[in-house]
């Protein structure tokens, strides 16, 4: 039992060095499962993640707050090449029903390779599958005249060198509220649930609290959103602020920027859209100083 404590405490030591960068998500405090607040979609990361009321269209809002999501029938996809050799995706689909709106999305991450001894007499020098995470959500919404409701049920599995496992169940809870036709505003709670625990130690899931405000207006066949969150990420006792916006050109180009402040190694990013009919592709460039860049894609299609 011993001698796996001691390589349970190498293995943890190993990925500090190779997926810090991919995993951090500045001022996390001691939280586990921190691919929890990993960005998900080109949309958002190109908005500098200023979506708690700026997400409505996009199947991956849910992730951000599950008030705030799609009216009609959607499938998303997306994929993140780290700045390590991290591999970050999933898909996502969405629809209205009559009693409000569902949607169902999968997340996956993987550190990549890494090298380790093994703990023998003799050690051996292998190669296993660092970290892999899975995370699953169902989502359900409604809208009450300007009011909108709604929740996230998540399920998060990781495996850590192929070998040592953990699960923990967690809830998302949202609203959004429509000031008018411009203005909408929104707040979520996000990964109420379970503990994670690889070996004897148990780790908190990183809590999110996050508000917002966007404003949209309509020109036309262009538009502009301008969107800012104020958030609260595991146990760092910091307050973020995030801010972005989004120009859509005659409904087919958007170009977008955000800015973070707060963080350690995130500062401003830039994105790009392009729609076309029912299919759109997002894009966004996300600098984190001297550890590199980030490059995020997203796909939307409208079933």
């Amino acid at each position: 039992m011993r001698g796996r404590r001691v390589r349970m405490k190498k293995v943890l030591g190993t990925l500090v060095v190779v997926g810090v960068a991919a995993l951090s998500h500045a001022g996390v405090g001691t939280n586990g499962a921190v691919t929890l607040l990993q960005a998900i979609g080109g949309r958002a990361s190109g908005m500098g993640e200023a979506y708690a009321a700026a997400g409505a269209g996009d199947v991956f809002g849910i992730h951000y707050n599950p008030a705030v999501s799609v009216a009609d029938k959607q499938l998303g996809a997306l994929y993140q090449r780290g700045i390590a050799d991290d591999n970050f995706g999933g898909v996502a689909f969405a629809m209205p029903i009559a009693a409000g709106r569902v949607a169902a999305s999968v997340i996956y991450y993987s550190v990549g390779q890494i090298e380790m001894w093994t703990n023998e007499a003799t050690p051996r020098l292998i190669t296993k599958n660092g970290l892999t995470d899975i995370i699953a959500a169902l989502s359900y919404a409604k809208d009450l005249d300007k009011l909108s409701v709604g929740g996230n049920l998540k399920i998060y599995n990781s495996t850590l060198v192929e070998e040592f496992s953990t699960m923990a169940f967690m809830v998302d809870v949202g609203g959004g509220y429509a000031v008018n036709e411009n203005v909408k505003l929104g707040v979520a709670v996000q990964n109420l649930g379970t503990s994670v625990k690889y070996g004897e130690t148990a780790d908190s899931l990183p809590l999110v609290i996050r508000a917002g405000a966007a404003y949209v207006k309509e020109m036309g066949s262009n538009k502009l959103t301008a969107a800012a969150d104020v958030a609260k990420f595991g146990d760092d006792s910091t307050i973020k602020i995030l801010v972005g916006g989004e120009y859509l050109i005659n409904n087919m180009l958007a170009v977008r920027a955000g800015y973070k402040v707060g963080f350690d190694t995130e500062s401003f990013t830039v994105g790009a859209g392009f729609m076309q009919q029912k299919f759109c592709v997002d894009y966004a460039f996300v600098p984190f100083g001297d550890l590199g860049t980030s490059h995020r894609l997203s796909f939307g299609l409208k079933l």
